[in-house]
């Protein structure tokens, strides 16, 4: 509820108001007395009044002020203040207060000149969801804007509260033209007389934590209570990519190999949207390249992708269709790479689901790919069919295994030798 300002009724040079009809006053439709906050009566009439003298219409739009005895010239003044509203729809037009101390002829008796009015105030900003390691990114304009047309916007105070994976950064906030005052998550400013119909804010966003998806929260009251939220949500999630089967190791004479499904995961707030997609690459140009795309299935969350996976120069591309839920896992199977003419040490592929600050993420250490090129040398010898088991002449000679520059015989796939 609202403070209403003092309201005073004062009785002309021939007092009328009496104990057999009250006072009523009565409020613009778009207003209703706070049943738990009425105003106070103070005044010369005052102890003409009965002990408990106000009581409210069932709808609450009019106070009835109880009279006691009639008023004279000595006592002819009430004043209501620290009386509380309830707005209850924008006005389009202005409201005024009405006197009404004469039950006997219908109508009002008297109408405040002061004018009531209710507008309201609405924030808006866009659709954004953010990756944790981008650090920060620029904020979609924030727009504060009057409902109606009256000036509600006008020297008012103003509370911006980000979700709490959010904070503005400070000096970097532009528009408007007031002193900001920014802690963290919170933005306050004092509007001037001329305000206008719209107040916008641009700047950049840190990011904090990952956060689900939430609103913006507006108050323009000094108690700072919240008056609106956004309709749109921030977001801030830390997508990952990995190997079912941890790494993956080649060899160079492979030429083209299967590589182990590739999971997608969202953690917190889905992050992969429309337009953007999942892209996944081969950093730094090795000598790998992709050369089958396979395809793609969500496995859990919500969300919508295309199955088929393209390939763009070193990138697989899976598509997008809504955005994927905070706990989605996309499996992408049937990949093909063709490992070149090079060996390539350990490689992390990269990936983006938005294109600010660079990667959103790269696969862990333990879920690479390796090729190298490992070598076997030995001797020419020549064996007769005839000669005896366990003769000197069938010792074969040195066989000599050597890796090559990237190491990639490991422990779980050992070595075979076959004649």
């Amino acid at each position: 509820s609202l403070l209403i300002r003092p309201i005073t009724i004062t009785e002309g040079s021939v007092p009328v108001i009496t104990s057999s009809d009250d006072i009523e006053l009565t409020l613009p439709e778009e207003l209703t007395w706070d049943p738990d906050r009425l105003p106070s009566v103070s005044g010369s009439a005052a102890d003409y009044l009965e002990s408990t003298p106000l009581n409210l219409s069932t709808d609450n739009l009019v106070l009835t002020i109880d009279v006691s005895q009639d008023f004279d010239p000595a006592h002819n003044q009430l004043v209501l203040s620290d009386g509380y509203v309830i707005p209850t729809a924008v006005m389009s037009d202005t409201g005024h207060v009405q006197l009404e101390v004469n039950k006997w002829v219908d109508g009002t008796d008297a109408v405040d000149a002061a004018y009531k009015v209710v507008g309201d105030v609405t924030i808006s900003t866009s659709e954004q969801t953010f990756v944790l390691s981008d650090g920060e990114a620029p904020m979609g304009a924030i727009v504060i804007a009057r409902v109606g047309s009256w000036e509600v916007l006008d020297s008012r105070p103003y509370r911006i509260t980000l979700p709490e994976g959010f904070h503005f950064e400070d000096d970097a906030v532009s528009d408007p033209s007031y002193p900001l005052t920014i802690s963290n998550d919170t933005l306050r400013f004092t509007s001037n007389s001329t305000a206008g119909s719209t107040i916008t804010l641009t700047g950049t966003y840190l990011l904090q934590e990952t956060q689900v998806p939430s609103s913006i929260t507006l108050s323009v009251n000094p108690e700072e209570t919240a008056n609106t939220v956004t309709d749109s949500t921030l977001r801030i999630g830390q997508p990952s990519i990995e190997f079912a089967g941890g790494e993956q190791i080649f060899v160079l004479s492979d030429g083209e190999v299967a590589v182990d499904d590739i999971l997608y995961r969202e953690s917190v707030a889905g992050t992969a949207v429309p337009d953007e997609h999942i892209r996944i690459y081969i950093p730094g140009n090795p000598s790998i390249d992709w050369q089958t795309g396979g395809s793609a299935s969500l496995v859990q969350g919500s969300g919508d992708i295309m199955s088929g996976v393209t390939i763009d120069n070193d990138t697989l591309l899976v598509r997008v269709n809504s955005a994927l839920s905070g706990d989605a896992v996309v499996q992408i199977s049937g990949v093909q790479l063709d490992l070149g003419d090079a060996e390539s040490d350990t490689t992390l592929l990269g990936m983006l689901v938005n294109r600010v600050n660079g990667d959103d993420n790269t696969m862990d250490t333990t879920s690479h790919i390796r090729v190298g090129d490992p070598d076997i040398t030995s001797y020419d010898q020549i064996f007769v069919l005839s000669d005896p088991s366990g003769s000197d002449s069938l010792l074969i000679r040195p066989i000599t295994i050597a890796e090559g520059s990237v190491p990639v015989i490991t422990s779980s796939d050992d070595i075979e030798l076959t004649l």
